[in-house]
C-alpha cells in the first residue's frame, strides 16, 4: 500500500519533516505539495507521477473540496479500483499505520476508514482543570 500525502502550501513536506523526525523515513509515504504558482494541471501530473500503477494507493489530503483533494479524486478514477482518498487526518494516524504499509494486504477503503478512526482518537481537547495542576517534569516526552 502506498500513501500519497498532498495539500496546500507545504502541508505534505511539513508532515514529512514531522514524521521523519519521529519515526525516520517511511518508504511507503510520498509527499506532494501544491505550492503557489503551481497549476492544477501541474499538481495532477506530479500526483500521477508519484502514483504506483501496480499497487493500491491512498491519498491523504488536507482539505475537503480543495484542489489537492479534487486532483486526488480525479486520479483515483484513472487508476486501479483499489484506491481511496481521505481528508483532514493527522500525524498520529499516519505514524500508527505507516510502519505496516509494506505488508498491508487489505483494501484501500479499509485503510482509509482506519486512518479516519485513528485521527479521531488522536484528536482531543486538553482542559486545564485547575491552577494546581502540575506537569511532571520527570516524564519523557516526544
Amino acid at each position: 500500500m502506498q500513501i500519497i500525502i498532498t495539500g496546500h502550501g507545504h502541508f505534505a513536506t511539513g508532515l514529512q519533516s514531522t514524521i521523519e523526525l519521529l519515526a525516520g523515513p517511511q518508504e511507503q509515504l510520498k509527499y506532494v505539495d501544491f505550492t503557489s504558482g503551481m497549476s492544477e494541471s501541474e499538481l495532477h501530473d506530479e500526483l500521477l507521477k508519484n502514483t504506483p500503477q501496480d499497487e493500491p494507493v491512498l491519498f491523504f489530503c488536507d482539505l475537503l473540496g480543495g484542489t489537492p483533494f479534487k486532483q486526488a479524486v480525479t486520479i483515483t478514477t484513472e487508476i486501479t479500483p483499489d484506491n481511496a482518498v481521505v481528508v483532514g487526518c493527522n500525524v498520529g494516524s499516519l505514524l500508527e499505520v505507516s510502519p505496516s504499509l509494506s505488508s498491508y494486504s487489505g483494501a484501500a477503503g479499509d485503510l482509509a476508514d482506519q486512518l479516519v478512526e485513528l485521527s479521531q482518537q488522536h484528536t482531543s481537547h486538553f482542559k486545564l482543570q485547575s491552577h494546581a495542576t502540575k506537569v511532571d517534569d520527570d516524564e519523557d516526552g516526544i
